[in-house]
């Protein structure tokens, strides 16, 4: 390894996953029996999201982003990690009100509903609602604070 231009605080410079890190140890069944809603799952940060909640055994994933073709990898990089988790990709962009309206529909229609298996995503505080009892509004209040960061 090339040695810093500059010193550095930093004693050991990692290039690959070590064990503190690694999701496949540390996240080891921590979302069993859970679902879990990504938004943005078609790249970056909630494509990195989608492999680790597989990692960590989530039964099944809601994926959303705005092209079919980037939630179709990612569904097959979660699919590599994981054959038991159960994906739904739903075509949603987020600044759109009816395809929000269609995503909430469909949470909605999970058969095996519970209020307590949703991991909700889309908070950025400390308050929690559930994602069935949140408004549109509310829900577009919080995800427009998200974005502005």
């Amino acid at each position: 390894m090339p040695a810093p231009l500059k010193p550095s605080f930093i004693e050991t410079i990692h290039h690959d996953i070590y064990e503190t890190i690694n999701p496949r140890t540390t996240l080891a069944n921590k979302a069993r029996g859970k679902t879990i809603l990504i938004t943005g799952a078609g790249r970056g940060i909630g494509r990195a999201a989608a492999i680790a909640f597989a990692h960590a055994g989530a039964d099944r994933l809601i994926l959303t982003a705005r092209t079919a073709s980037q939630l179709d990898a990612t569904a097959n990089e979660v699919k590599a990690v994981s054959n038991e988790v159960e994906i739904m990709k739903i075509q949603t962009d987020m600044t759109n009100e009816s395809q929000v309206d269609t995503l909430f529909r469909a949470i909605q229609a999970i058969d095996q509903y519970d209020e307590e298996n949703i991991i909700r995503t889309t908070e950025y505080n400390q308050q929690h609602y559930d994602m069935i009892d949140i408004s549109l509004d509310l829900f577009n209040c919080h995800h427009q604070y998200c974005l502005s960061w």
